[in-house]
This record gives C-alpha cells, sequence and structure tokens, in this order.
C-alpha cells in the first residue's frame, strides 16, 4: 500500500513543494515545484498568490501534507532545564522561555531539541527551544486551510534540512549548515549527530554583491560560533559547511569560495537527492532544482520514513484524527496491548513499593529545600505552593528583571533607538543590558563627535529620562572610538 505524501516548505520569499509517493518498496518522486513569492502586498496576499499557483500545477489536497513555518516568525533559545525527561521539559518549558521571550508564555506554542545531558550536572538537561506565537501558527494554518491542507506537522524552515542530513553516514562529526534564502539565512551547528545550535538572521546586502553578502553571512556565523563557545565551553571545530537554499540552487561559487577562505574550512553545496539517492528516487520527466528544494524534500522523507522532530503542531493545534479509517488497525493493536499491559501489570505491582519510596525521599528534599529558603517558616504543608505565595510577596517589594518595566516593551525600546541613531552615523552595537531603572549600551564608532550625536539623538526620546556617556576610549589597532552609554528610563 502506497501513499502519497506532500512536503511544503514556505518561506518568506519562496514556496517549494515536492510530491513523492512512499511504498513498502521505495520512496519515489512524482512532482516538484518551486515558486517565487511576488513582490506586491501584504505577506498573507504574497501567500495565497503562489499557493493559488502551485494548486494549479500539483493536487494539494489528495496528499497528507508536512510543512515547514518561515524560520525568521520562530524564537531560538538555548537553554538548561533541572531536570531529565521529555514530558516534564515540554510542561515547564513555556514558563522557563517567558522571561528570555518578549511575550507572555499563555500566547506561545513551543517544542524544544534535547542535545545532551549537562556535563557538569547529570541530572540537568541542555536543550534547544524553539518558539512561535499562536497567533501566527493559526493564521498560517487558516491559509492552508482555505487551499485544502491540513498539515500533520509544522517545523521551523531549514530545521528539516539540519535533521535529514544529520542521518548521513558521510557527514564529519562537526559540520555547519547554512540555508540562504533571498532576505534571511538559517545557520546550525551539528555535533556528535546532535543539533547543538539554531539561529535565524535576515541579510542586509543583496546577493547581487557577493563581497557585502559574504561579508554579512561570515560576521553573522561569527557572533553564532562565538555564543557557541560561550553556551558550551568550548570552540566549536567544524570540518565542513554546507550550503543549502536559494544561494545553492543559485550555484554562487563567488560566496562559496569567499566564505571558505574567511572561515578556513570546506565548503560544499548541500545536493540532498544525490545524498539519499538509496532511500529516494526521482521520475526521469522530473525537474530538480539542488538546494532550493532541499527542505521540502527533507520533510517528505521525514515523514515516510516516520522520524518524528520539532513540530508545532500540539495542543490547541494538535491533528485531527480519523479514527473509523483505523478502525481495524485499532482493533488489532488494542488486543495486542491488552496482553502487553497484563504483563506490565505484575511488574507495576512489584515496583509500585520502591517508586513510593522514591517519592517519599523526593519530598523530604523538597522540604529540606524549603526550609533552607524560608527558615523561618515553621509549618510546612505544601512546600510548592507556600514557596509560591512566598515568592509573590516577595516581588511586590523587590523588582524582578524584566517586571520593573513591564510597560515597555523589550522591541519597542529597540525600535526607538535604531529609528532615533541617524543612518549616516558609522555604529556598531555591540552589547546591551537592560535592567529595570536603566540601559547600558556599549559599541563603537568612528568619532568622539559621532558618540555626542548619538546621546543627543537618544536624549529625544520620551521613553528616556536621562542619557549619560559613561567612557570612550579610541581603539588604535581598529582606529575606532569604543563608547558606553548609560539611558535612565
Amino acid at each position: 500500500m502506497s501513499r502519497k505524501i506532500l512536503g511544503l516548505d514556505i518561506r518568506q520569499d519562496s514556496v517549494s513543494a515536492v510530491l513523492i509517493n512512499s511504498s513498502l518498496r521505495e520512496n519515489r518522486i512524482e512532482d516538484t515545484v518551486s515558486l517565487p513569492m511576488t513582490k506586491d502586498g501584504s505577506a498573507e496576499e504574497r501567500l495565497k498568490h503562489a499557493l493559488t499557483a502551485l494548486a494549479g500545477r500539483m493536487p494539494l489536497s489528495a496528499s497528507q501534507c508536512v510543512s515547514a513555518f518561515p524560520p525568521e516568525m520562530v524564537s531560538y533559545r538555548n537553554i538548561r532545564i533541572p531536570f531529565k525527561g521529555d514530558k516534564k521539559i515540554g510542561q515547564v518549558l513555556p514558563f522557563e522561555l517567558e522571561p528570555l521571550l518578549p511575550f507572555p508564555a499563555d500566547e506561545l506554542i513551543t517544542d524544544f531539541y534535547t542535545i545532551r545531558p549537562a556535563p557538569d550536572q547529570p541530572d540537568q538537561t541542555d536543550i534547544l527551544a524553539m518558539a512561535v506565537r499562536k497567533e501566527d501558527l493559526q493564521h498560517y494554518l487558516n491559509i492552508l486551510s482555505s487551499f485544502g491542507l491540513d498539515p500533520k506537522s509544522v517545523s521551523p524552515g531549514g530545521y528539516p534540512t539540519a535533521a535529514c542530513l544529520n542521518s548521513a553516514e558521510e557527514m564529519p562529526e562537526e559540520w555547519m549548515l547554512l540555508d540562504i534564502q533571498e532576505k534571511q539565512a538559517n545557520f546550525f551547528l551539528i555535533s556528535g549527530g546532535k543539533i547543538h545550535l539554531m539561529r535565524s538572521f535576515p541579510l542586509i546586502a543583496p546577493a547581487e554583491e557577493p563581497d557585502m553578502h559574504s561579508k554579512n553571512l561570515y560576521a553573522m556565523m561569527q557572533q553564532t560560533l562565538q555564543a557557541s563557545e560561550e553556551l558550551f565551553s568550548r570552540p566549536f571545530a567544524a570540518d565542513l559547511l554546507l550550503l543549502s537554499g536559494k544561494i545553492a540552487a543559485a550555484a554562487d561559487t563567488d560566496i562559496a569560495k569567499k566564505l571558505e577562505e574567511m572561515l578556513e574550512i570546506r565548503v560544499k553545496y548541500s545536493d540532498m537527492l544525490k545524498t539519499f539517492e538509496k532511500r529516494v528516487r526521482i521520475s526521469p520527466d522530473i525537474s530538480w532544482q539542488k538546494g532550493q528544494m532541499d527542505n521540502a524534500l527533507a520533510l517528505a522523507i521525514s515523514e515516510a520514513e516516520g522520524k518524528n522532530g520539532i513540530n508545532f503542531r500540539k495542543g490547541p493545534f494538535a491533528t485531527r484524527k480519523d479514527w473509523a479509517a483505523h478502525k481495524k488497525n485499532l482493533i488489532s493493536t488494542a488486543l495486542f496491548l491488552t496482553v502487553i499491559l497484563l504483563l506490565l501489570l505484575c511488574n507495576t505491582l512489584i515496583d509500585f513499593h520502591n517508586r513510593q519510596k522514591q517519592i517519599d525521599k523526593l519530598e523530604q528534599q523538597i522540604r529540606a529545600v524549603f526550609t533552607s529558603a524560608f527558615p523561618d517558616v515553621q509549618r510546612i504543608v505544601n512546600p510548592l505552593h507556600q514557596m509560591q505565595v512566598a515568592m509573590d510577596e516577595l516581588r511586590k517589594n523587590a523588582p524582578v528583571p524584566g517586571e520593573g518595566v513591564s510597560s515597555l516593551r523589550i522591541m519597542d525600546l529597540l525600535n526607538d533607538i535604531s529609528q532615533r541613531i541617524p543612518a549616516e552615523i558609522d555604529v556598531e552595537f555591540k552589547r546591551m543590558v537592560l535592567d529595570p531603572e536603566n540601559i547600558l549600551i556599549s559599541g563603537d564608532t568612528d568619532t568622539f563627535n559621532s558618540v555626542d550625536s548619538i546621546q543627543t539623538a537618544l536624549e529625544g526620546s520620551p521613553l528616556f529620562k536621562k542619557v549619560t556617556i559613561s567612557s570612550t576610549s579610541r581603539d588604535k589597532k581598529e582606529n575606532r572610538i569604543n563608547f558606553k552609554i548609560k539611558v535612565d528610563l
């Protein structure tokens, strides 16, 4: 029995689709389409126009769809969770991410990728967390639904390519993937068979200017590599950089050569079709755009092989199952599970006593932690609830970072600073620290007068009470002026 799977990769500037026929014997590509987005109209109008054109060239609703969400609409964070277990991590992840993102936890759909147990604390877990706003995801699904599409999974663009290539036998121990579109690039660091870091950043320089384009890419990659070194306490020693996406389809050898010179490692264009030639075939009459089709093909292959990964279709967005269509299989499975459950019941009864001992021990540890944190509390009934109440009381008297400026969103502050600084000033901000009462900004510029101009520009903001230049110094090596500015909110 075969089934048709549609891998749908939606980006800011294009829509790519790969239709495969999956059977026990083989996976065969039956059709491929890649369409650029029009430059006119809103993002919704441009997407609908592209899907209309796609529906005219390929049957959409007759296949099972798996799709990729535009990666620039996804937030990525590397965090450490103080325990193990995917279920527990999934339950607390929105609240762990909330202080790191400019949106409340109840407005987000989250998922995560487990990297490893923490080397210095085995009971903790390093994860790569991803979050998308519910409003954005619902809008995306509504558009697809209007074309008869109900994707089984929705993952960040570029991620399926990295996950799929990661399973290839010839990949080195540490390597990087750069998925480049017209206005956006997605960067992945893979080590030991695990994706350690994912970042998405806009491309400032146009692709038609190879020098500026490659310098922009190199700068963004270096920032990500520095972040990786700080997170994992060691430099990332990659042996290979693979280029995918629109730039790989164009085979821009100038950018590849420049990145190879800058990074001093091998730089190659990905070729998913060749890499997975044993896992998927293509009909002779089907055209193939190397690089541009990578993510759509990776989506389809992962679904055909039953590999689960990042999926934002959960909670209120979970797909509905057609149980009637699987009735016979469910009955057989239920009978099999009944036998298994009877066998497991015996083991569960034996294990119950040991588990109860572990629970009692954990409760004692919880009480010990509560007593050490709040020694004045004599009567302990529910330590977790009592600690939450105590923390609420502390918050009333002492501001927590991020709560003291609740009326100001981080995005609003960044936008105001960006809008006020004149475009002609040559300035690079390197660090920004936000406290409840002030912002500390550090960076470099071309002259001391430029520092004064930045101060004057920021003083005109109604969001700031006072702008003070903390320090300035000349960097003789770079011939730049380093500065630090304090902004009172």
